[in-house]
């Protein structure tokens, strides 16, 4: 008898062992699929960033290289100049002659082959550099 219910007791642990590890592997293969699929929109995203920004490295319109050559001199004029300002009201601004602000005008042009002012303006704007 006291075998008999050892045996019923023994199949009921096994049995309810049986469905709770069931259940605890059903969590985790529901917690992988939801991993796998972050994963991949991860992936994707970084897929599309990676293109993005390849696309625009290899854009004869950008180098971001100027940014690091400009002097901060040369930023502060930089952001007055594509707002529109003219070389006196920008030497205005920064309490400097008009022969320094032609300078620094001048250098930026330089180190960007840009032939003109005009042309210095749209290639910082196009290369979000101010």
């Amino acid at each position: 008898m006291y075998l008999v219910i050892a045996v019923f007791i023994a199949i009921v642990f096994f049995i309810n062992l049986f469905f709770y590890l069931l259940n605890q592997k059903n969590k985790i293969d529901d917690e992988n699929k939801r991993l796998r699929e972050e994963n991949n929109t991860l992936a994707l995203q970084y897929s599309l960033l990676t293109t993005s920004i390849n696309k625009k490295k290899n854009s004869p319109l950008c180098d971001r290289q100027l940014i690091k050559d400009l002097t901060d001199a040369e930023l502060r004029v930089a952001s007055l100049l594509v707002e529109g300002l003219e070389d006196k009201e920008i030497a205005g601004r920064l309490k400097n002659s008009t022969f320094t602000i032609n300078s620094h005008i001048r250098n930026m042009r330089e180190k960007a082959n840009c032939r003109n002012t005009k042309e210095l303006i749209a290639y910082l704007l196009r290369n979000e550099i101010v």
